[in-house]
């Protein structure tokens, strides 16, 4: 079988007619934020990334907010540009399945937002009440 050796032109156009595609959905403001960054890099090795398949802008999008969502204190998180394009970078260049990821984030908030319980112990442990059990 014979492999066609694509050339760094090849590469990067490719990936530019596969964000084009993605971009002529409909997407947020975010995602075009990502696109134009995208747009204006010169790295073959991202853009090799970008035409992978199962990879786009929008699960870059959604890998970044599960990364901001780490760094989040009293509800907030504050992230600067170098580092969500980071980010960005780093959903494309990775091989791992950031699907995967995304599910298990889920996940765990999901079971911590279930955990909350009108737990009673026995005597000897004490008892746990619930703020509404006095009404």
């Amino acid at each position: 079988m014979i492999v066609p050796v694509i050339t760094n032109s090849e590469v990067k156009n490719q990936a530019l007619r596969k964000m084009l595609d993605e971009m002529n959905k409909s997407h947020s403001a975010n995602e075009d934020m990502i696109h134009n960054w995208l747009c204006n890099q010169d790295d073959d090795q991202l853009f090799s990334g970008i035409v992978k398949e199962g990879k786009s802008i929008n699960k870059a999008f959604k890998y970044c907010r599960n990364q901001a969502q780490k760094l989040k204190e009293d509800n907030c998180a504050m992230v600067d540009d170098s580092t969500v394009f980071g980010w960005v970078r780093d959903y494309f260049l990775l091989e791992e399945d950031h699907k995967a990821q995304a599910s298990e984030t889920s996940k765990i908030r999901k079971k911590s937002e279930g955990t909350k319980s009108n737990v009673k112990t026995n005597k000897s442990e004490g008892v746990q009440m619930d703020l509404f059990d006095c009404l």
